[in-house]
């Protein structure tokens, strides 16, 4: 439902991927036991005017296509998308193929020097979102975005409860994906991560210090105290001429 789709003039089903995650392709064919080519070629991205390489697996199967019209995932399936009847035990991983096609998850700082978690599935049909939160126990908030829904949360403890959920048994996923999400889990989980300054964070035996300025977090510096690191990024502000909030410095 996240990166492929259904024919309508044709009984096929065809998949669109990045050429990087090719392997997921090369898997779905193996498990199909089907014996068709997987096509490479490059396409144009309007949002980034840039080219970037993808693969394209394309399976011809009436039956196959039937099938998945019944569980509802139709041709021009966009803003149409239902959650499907799937058995119980696969919920979760039906769950962690929309988001490894339509989610995202990293570490954000929204133009500020606050670094968060953020945890995104998008979707143009505001039900499926709904649906899959209920599976979240509604821990995500939903909200309208241009023509996309996103159901979206930054509170590590709901992060980490998704992880859990999407990841508990030993299926198929994104490993790029899952390897970050694992990286944010660790690194939010620590107490030390965190810093009572803004710009501060802690690095192992160090504090790093970071600045957001014309739209893009650079990294100053690390320093051995956490003190240090607050005064460099006070200091920074006052060298670049930003309207930003300082670090209260108590003696």
């Amino acid at each position: 439902q996240a990166d492929g789709c259904v024919d309508k003039n044709q009984n096929a089903l065809r998949y669109d991927l990045n050429t990087k995650d090719k392997n997921i392709l090369e898997f779905i064919k193996k498990e199909l036991k089907y014996t068709g080519i997987t096509i490479d070629t490059t396409q144009y991205d309007n949002r980034t005017n840039k080219y970037y390489y993808k693969s394209i697996l394309k399976i011809h199967s009436k039956q196959i296509k039937k099938d998945l019209i019944q569980l509802g995932i139709t041709p021009r399936k966009t803003g149409k998308e239902v959650f499907c009847n799937v058995p119980e035990e696969y919920i979760y991983s039906y769950i962690r193929g929309i988001f490894d096609g339509d989610g995202s998850v990293g570490i954000y700082n929204n133009n500020s020097d606050y670094l968060y978690p953020r945890f995104e599935i998008v979707s143009a049909n505001q039900q499926f979102l709904i649906d899959i939160n209920k599976h979240f126990n509604n821990l995500c908030h939903i909200f309208q975005q241009t023509t996309r829904f996103r159901l979206r949360t930054s509170k590590i403890q709901n992060l980490y409860n998704i992880y859990s959920k999407l990841y508990q048994d030993d299926g198929f996923f994104l490993k790029r994906k899952k390897d970050i999400f694992n990286k944010i889990i660790k690194d939010f989980s620590i107490p030390e991560y965190y810093s009572k300054y803004i710009g501060v964070r802690k690095a192992g035996n160090y504090y790093r210090t970071y600045i957001t300025y014309n739209k893009k977090q650079h990294h100053i510096g690390s320093y051995k105290t956490e003190l240090e690191a607050a005064l460099v990024y006070n200091n920074k502000i006052d060298e670049l001429g930003l309207n930003k909030k300082k670090n209260i410095i108590k003696d």
